[in-house]
């Protein structure tokens, strides 16, 4: 959560996509239709990182709806 604010922030992109709720292991955001195609991959690849370099046993997933 935090690294995906940080990293927005340092691009200047947070009025593009704003995080707006967070529900137990969920995270909402609102993001312009012109930027989705860019902006969830980059999400994805902020949030699934860590567990990359982790090494887990179980995959760190993250679906978008």
């Amino acid at each position: 959560m935090g690294r995906v604010y940080k990293e927005f922030k340092e691009e200047g992109i947070l009025d593009d996509c704003r995080m707006i709720l967070t529900i137990h292991d969920e995270l909402v955001f609102e993001i312009k239709k012109d930027k989705l195609d860019e902006l969830v991959p980059k999400i994805r690849d902020i949030m699934t990182e860590l567990g990359d370099h982790l090494n887990w046993i179980v995959p760190l997933e993250v679906d978008f709806e």
